[in-house]
């Protein structure tokens, strides 16, 4: 590699860390928005809205912004569009919901009508990030790949002590018995504590749910971290 080669690549790897620089700083002021405590739900994009799990979903979101929690997604369509649409319809719920879009992917998909704060980056770590660092609670519906990935990043996080524990409902507990007995064959070969397979809380009922969430983001734990956590 020549000088010159040297020099593009430099300019070239400084304004890619200056598109991400200011996309965070971008990112960070857009989530500032939402009211604390916040919730992020985490879900499949092809469910349908009649899907009972993105039936669920909406109600959910809805209880937990009538409770002055705001619900932030991915911004994308299915569960994610289900949830903001469910905490958007309580009252003065639109200001407590928002979505976190990734180029090349939620562009390419029907818009989500109902995130009045919605915010889109060419980065996956950063969209997991905002949507990961600044939330006092998890909830993971039914997904693919993507909502595997996330879960096991906010297990990894609180696992490492990157986070506090906080609350990750996994909800639909059929779709998730695979991976609980995974969870718990793990426990036995002593590859995961049983203190972080505790973190888990798996559940189909929307009241459950509802009072394990509200209780903490009311709780001097969440609180504590409300501060932690603040932009």
């Amino acid at each position: 590699m020549n000088g010159w080669s040297r020099i593009r690549l430099v300019f070239y790897l400084m304004g890619l860390y200056i598109k991400l620089f200011f996309q965070m700083v971008r990112g960070l002021w857009i989530v500032s928005k939402l009211p604390h405590p916040i919730v992020t739900f985490f879900g499949g994009r092809r469910l349908t809205k009649e899907c009972v799990y993105a039936e669920q979903a909406f109600e959910l979101a809805r209880r937990l912004s009538e409770c002055k929690i705001s619900v932030i997604t991915g911004g994308g369509p299915g569960l994610m569009e289900a949830a903001n649409c469910g905490a958007a319809a309580a009252k003065d719920g639109a200001s407590r919901t928002m979505g976190v879009g990734v180029t090349g992917v939620n562009d390419m998909e029907p818009k989500n009508q109902c995130a009045k704060y919605h915010f889109m980056t060419d980065y996956f770590d950063l969209r997991k990030h905002l949507l990961i660092a600044y939330s006092h609670a998890y909830v993971i519906f039914p997904g693919g790949f993507g909502t595997l990935d996330e879960l096991f990043e906010v297990l990894t996080l609180m696992q490492t002590k990157k986070l506090p524990p906080m609350p990750v409902v996994l909800f639909g507990s059929s779709y998730w018995k695979d991976l609980l007995e995974w969870v718990d064959e793990a426990v036995g070969l002593g590859l995961v504590t049983p203190e972080h397979a505790a973190l888990i809380f798996v559940t189909d009922n929307i009241d459950e749910a509802e009072k394990a969430l509200v209780d903490f983001c009311s709780s001097p734990q969440c609180d504590k971290w409300k501060h932690r956590g603040s932009i």
